[in-house]
């Protein structure tokens, strides 16, 4: 899981059973939304056993084999659009984080 730049700052430091709420804004989350992200292929681009849905999240590729999301946002006869920003992207992220125990992570 990718922790964010905005959440390690907000609990550096906390203590054992120390409890806080903070709000992470989208810049130090998981980005803005990014409108060239947003993409339309062909039906055939999914394989023949999968229905694509609107709404519909599926997991994706890319060449160097790091998996990423992608959630279809409309479907016509000829285009299906696919959002590829994260379902998080552009939002404020709050968290309330309480704690409860503290632990050495073994040095490889």
């Amino acid at each position: 899981m990718v922790i964010s730049t905005g959440f390690d700052k907000a609990v550096l430091g906390m203590k054992l059973n120390e409890k806080k709420e903070f709000t992470v804004p989208p810049e130090e989350a998981y980005g803005p939304r990014n409108e060239t992200f947003i993409r339309k292929v062909l039906p055939s681009f999914f394989p023949d056993n999968v229905i694509p849905n609107a709404n519909m999240t599926f997991s994706l590729q890319d060449e160097n084999g790091r998996s990423f999301p992608g959630t279809i946002t409309e479907i016509t006869e000829d285009s299906i659009t696919i959002d590829l920003n994260h379902p998080l992207a552009g939002k404020e992220l709050t968290f309330k984080v309480e704690i409860v125990g503290i632990e050495q992570a073994e040095k490889k």
